[in-house]
């Protein structure tokens, strides 16, 4: 007899021949699955028997058990069960199998080949893994890891910051916290090294002068430890903003008789020193008092001619700059 055991574990297509020796042929064949041919195919594992009848009735009988291969053991291990998302996981084969394999790691993705490989998840829940591994032999076999892979979400930090640039006179804006997903927030103003848990800035009032941007942090934590920080900024127009007007009508109608520059924050100029000069460059006017405007006379009271005249300013800013200003006014009566 010849055999040939199924090609792989639980498949049918195994073999059965009878090689009769002795008797008288031709002869008659009888298995116990009811076929008469000298062979029998399409086989399971299994015990099986033969009976043999020759022409002179000559009986003998034959058991055979047809043994397979064994069952192909599918395995994987990875370097880390959970974590935050994104979570990059290393999934390695184990399995007696590495001819080829099939990865499918329930999220979308899936992978073709027995070496290692890396999954990326990009969000939070629950993952299956399964593998299917194939043997040189074309046999394979799979397995399902179920909720095998945990992930959870990394909330989003986020402020808003409304309005972001501030001036001295104008100090306050409105932080609202804009994250998704936290459980726990901590804030850092900028102001100092100083945190504050469990806070919300809302309408926030900063000190001017002191910096000309105060760099604002949010950090967004969740009970598992996964976090998201963010940075947002307020800026402070510290530097002098002055209006200067390039006309006015000294005519004693009480409209635009005075010529004096304006000032966004005033009470932070020093040292202040404003000259008026002529096209000739006579000095017309000087103050030191930056609420003292100009009201177009000199020596006195003698009022000025018509006509175009320069003026200067000096003045230290509170942070010790000192500036230098120059432009012109247009005088008409």
């Amino acid at each position: 007899m010849t055999r040939v055991m199924p090609s792989c574990f639980e498949y049918s297509n195994g073999e059965l021949t009878l090689i009769p020796v002795g008797g008288t042929a031709p002869y008659t064949y009888l298995w116990n699955t009811g076929d008469t041919t000298i062979g029998i195919d399409s086989l399971e594992t299994g015990n099986f028997s033969a009976e043999i009848l020759d022409t002179l009735g000559c009986f003998t009988s034959i058991e055979i058990f047809l043994d397979e291969p064994p069952e192909l053991q599918i395995s994987l291990d990875v370097d880390v069960l959970s974590g935050c998302s994104p979570l990059v996981v290393q999934f390695t084969n184990t399995s007696n199998a590495t001819a080829d394999c099939e990865w499918d790691f329930g999220n979308g993705n899936t992978f073709n080949g027995c070496e290692n490989v890396f999954n990326s998840y990009e969000t939070g829940g629950l993952y299956s893994v399964s593998l299917t591994a194939y043997d040189d032999n074309g046999c394979f076999n799979d397995v399902t890891y179920n909720d095998f892979i945990t992930v959870y979400q990394t909330p989003t930090a986020a402020m808003n910051i409304d309005p972001v640039y501030l001036f001295p006179d104008v100090p306050t804006t409105n932080i609202s916290n804009e994250s998704d997903g936290g459980d726990t927030y901590v804030w850092n103003m900028g102001e100092s090294e100083q945190d504050f848990l469990g806070f919300e800035p809302g309408v926030y009032t900063y000190s001017p002068n002191i910096v000309d941007t105060f760099y604002v942090n949010l950090l967004a934590l969740t009970d598992e430890g996964c976090n998201d920080t963010t940075q947002g900024m307020v800026i402070f127009l510290n530097d002098p903003f002055l209006y200067a007007p390039n006309t006015f009508t000294p005519d004693g109608n009480n409209v635009n008789d005075l010529w004096i520059p304006v000032y966004s924050s005033p009470q932070y100029v020093k040292r202040y020193n404003l000259d008026i000069y002529n096209r000739w460059g006579e000095r017309v006017f000087e103050t030191t008092d930056i609420s003292q405007g100009w009201d177009a006379t000199h020596n006195g009271g003698q009022l000025c001619q018509d006509g175009i005249y320069t003026w200067k300013i000096n003045f230290r800013w509170y942070d010790q700059r000192t500036f230098q200003l120059t432009g012109h006014i247009t005088l008409i009566k």
